[in-house]
């Protein structure tokens, strides 16, 4: 039977019962009354009906499932840095007392550990130093560069009348077996007016990275060269090594401060007065003495620098702020200038203790007519994207000063053989030498005031060297 239809209600005896309807017109019907017509079609729309209902139905019950929980009680808590030195929390700094004999070496460690939450990075300060006399033994009396002073001869530089003082080496032990793999400074192999005078009122931004809850050692390396003299005998030297845990890098490599021979010694004035980065500057002031930094090669010990020719240098940057601008107050000054020396080559052609001495003045940048502005930070340097290009003359004396706007820049010595005729346009030629400066190698580079300048009113800060054979080294000069 087909869907829909249904057969009418059998009654009792068999028969029929009547349906009973009421037709429009108020007459009451019954099925035989009326014969109804069902056509296929009309069955068919009937069914399709019910299928549209069903999908309907269907579109409902066949929806994503879904569940929902809730979280209670969240917070947030920061990060934590903390360093503690050989198992100490309380302090992060060590005092070093060394005493070692001519021909001898001796070392020493500490393991520092971030026990905080954060990654960070490891730097360190190296505070002043203490030279010990001991009192002024038997064999130091008459002893050569032995003064009878209170302070002792150990960590001078000339000590025992110019030789060699105590040598030091630190850095980082990352994998803590006993070696330094990351070496932050080192006067071994220098020269002799370097020893550990030169490493300490410096702090030093190595930003060695050390991860949470993990551990490196610091290695602190001193020996005594056996040419040392009497004069240090029972000597020592003492100051303390403070290290710093930071979240971001520091920016410059070191930072010099007024606790260092460098600001001492020479002299400067480190203040407070006026910074291009960081918080000072030096200041080349009033001052009987000429004032002068060396920096970068084998005159400085505050780096691990490796040796370096004239060629490797891309660039040499330093900042200068004076409120009476190039030359002084009489325009009669070198400012602060600078120098680069070269090693002897032991040829018959080295001018002293050194083979060439290249000067550039600032007064002398971008050909004689830098554009210096009185009361701002002055960039000067040896490329041309300097703000004050320098030019260079070999202060010797078989090579005269050329005219500022003859003279070669840092890239015409490195171009090979530079002949000095092309210094001097009305040369005849062959009346000046010719040299190799490009392979030549750098004993130190220097900046300095002239002997003359006893008062210059000029600021220095922000140095910069860049070595194509091993990167960028920062200096920031702090009081």
């Amino acid at each position: 039977m087909p869907l829909g239809l249904r057969p009418p209600h059998a009654g009792a005896d068999g028969g029929s019962i009547p349906l009973v309807g009421i037709s429009p017109n108020g007459v009451e019907q019954t099925m035989s009354d009326k014969n109804i017509e069902l056509t296929r079609r009309k069955a068919l729309l009937g069914l399709g009906t019910v299928g549209a209902a069903a999908a309907g139905t269907g579109a409902g019950t066949f929806a994503y499932f879904s569940d929902t929980e809730s979280s209670s009680g969240n917070t947030v808590s920061a990060g934590t840095l903390n360093l503690t030195a050989d198992g100490n929390d309380g302090s992060a700094t060590t005092t070093v007392e060394v005493s070692v004999a001519p021909g001898e070496s001796d070392s020493g460690s500490t393991t520092l550990k971030n026990s905080g939450s954060l990654p960070g990075h490891l730097n360190f300060d190296l505070g002043a130093l203490t030279n010990h006399e001991n009192g002024v033994l038997e064999p130091e009396q008459g002893a050569p560069g032995e003064d009878g002073e209170s302070t002792g001869e150990l960590g001078r530089a000339h000590a025992a009348g110019g030789a060699h003082a105590l040598d030091v080496r630190a850095g980082f032990d990352t994998d803590q077996d006993g070696n330094i793999e990351t070496v932050v400074l080192d006067s071994t192999n220098k020269d002799p007016r370097n020893n550990v005078s030169g490493v300490t009122g410096i702090e030093y931004n190595p930003n060695e990275a050390i991860g949470n809850d993990n551990e490196v050692d610091f290695i602190f390396e001193s020996s005594l060269p056996s040419d040392a003299g009497n004069a240090v005998q029972g000597d020592s030297v003492e100051f303390d090594i403070t290290f710093e845990l930071l979240q971001e890098p520091s920016g410059s490599s070191v930072a010099i401060t007024g606790d260092s021979s460098w600001a001492s010694n020479q002299p400067w004035q480190p203040t407070t007065n006026e910074a291009h980065t960081g918080e000072g500057s030096w200041y080349a002031g009033s001052q009987a003495t000429k004032r002068t930094l060396y920096f970068g090669s084998e005159f400085s010990s505050f780096h691990d620098l490796p040796k370096f020719t004239v060629d490797d240098i891309n660039d040499i940057t330093y900042w200068l702020k004076s409120p009476e601008g190039l030359g002084g107050a009489d325009d009669s000054g070198s400012d602060i200038y600078l120098t680069i020396y070269t090693k002897p080559e032991d040829d018959g052609e080295d001018a002293s203790w050194y083979d060439s001495r290249l000067q550039a003045l600032p007064a002398d940048a971008d050909g004689g007519s830098p554009n210096f502005v009185t009361g701002e930070w002055n960039e000067f340097g040896t490329s041309s994207s300097a703000q004050h290009q320098l030019r260079f003359y070999d202060h010797v004396p078989s090579v005269p000063k050329p005219a500022a706007s003859d003279q070669p820049t840092l890239s015409d010595l490195q171009g090979g053989d530079y002949d000095w005729d092309d210094a001097f346009p009305g040369s005849s030629g062959d009346e000046h030498p010719e040299n190799s400066y490009h392979d030549e190698t750098v004993l130190a580079l220097s900046l300095q005031t002239a002997s003359g300048d006893s008062d210059l009113d000029m600021y220095l800060d922000d140095i910069v060297l860049d070595l194509s054979s091993s990167g960028t080294f920062s200096i920031d000069l702090e009081p």
